[in-house]
C-alpha cells in the first residue's frame, strides 16, 4: 500500500516484522536489491502532500477515518465496517431500514469481525452499540435483552412442570 509515495509494509506481529527486515538486510548483503536512495533525487516530504486537505484523503477511505475517529474504535474495526457499508449513507441506510427497532440498531455490527492485535478474529459486539451512538447522535444504551420468564414454584418450594402426568 502506498501513502504520499511512502511504501507501507503491513506485519502480523513483532516476529513477522523481524523476519521481514532480516529478509530485506540479507538481500541487500547479497547484492540483490538496489540502493535506489543513491540514485534518487531528494524530496522533501511536504513536496508529496497536497495543498488542500481534500487531496490527501480519497474518497472512498472517508467511512473508515470517521469511525476510527470514535473513541475505542481502531482503524481494523472501521475497516470491517467499510467492508460491508463502503460509505456513511449505506451505513446510514442500514440503519434506518430497520425501522424502530432500537435493539436491532444498536447490535447491527455486533458480527462483523475484525483481526485484532493478537492475529485472532474478533467480534465488533459492544462496540456497535458505541459506532450507532456517535454516527446517530443518540445517548442511550440499547434496550435490555427480553428476560426468559422463570418457571414458578409451588407453595412446598418445588418448580411445578408446565404438565402434570396423571397416573
Amino acid at each position: 500500500m502506498f501513502r504520499d509515495n511512502i511504501p507501507v509494509y503491513h506485519t502480523v506481529n513483532i516476529r513477522d516484522t523481524f523476519e521481514f527486515i532480516h529478509h530485506l538486510a540479507t538481500e541487500m548483503t547479497l547484492g540483490k536489491l538496489e540502493r535506489t536512495a543513491d540514485h534518487m533525487e531528494r524530496t522533501k516530504y511536504t513536496d508529496n502532500i497536497q495543498m488542500s486537505r481534500k487531496g490527501n484523503l480519497p474518497p472512498d477511505r472517508g467511512i473508515e477515518m470517521q469511525l476510527a475517529c470514535i473513541p475505542g474504535i481502531s482503524a481494523k474495526m472501521a475497516r470491517s465496517v467499510e467492508d460491508q457499508y463502503p460509505n456513511m449513507m449505506a451505513l446510514c441506510a442500514a440503519y434506518q431500514a430497520l425501522g424502530d427497532d432500537e435493539r436491532a440498531k444498536h447490535m447491527l455490527l455486533a458480527d462483523l469481525k475484525f483481526r485484532g492485535t493478537s492475529g485472532k478474529d474478533q467480534r465488533l459486539a459492544s462496540r456497535s452499540s458505541k459506532i450507532y451512538q456517535y454516527v446517530t447522535g443518540t445517548a442511550a444504551d440499547p434496550p435490555p435483552k427480553p428476560k426468559k420468564q422463570k418457571k414458578k414454584a409451588t407453595t412446598d418450594g418445588t418448580v411445578s412442570p408446565k404438565k402434570r402426568i396423571k397416573l
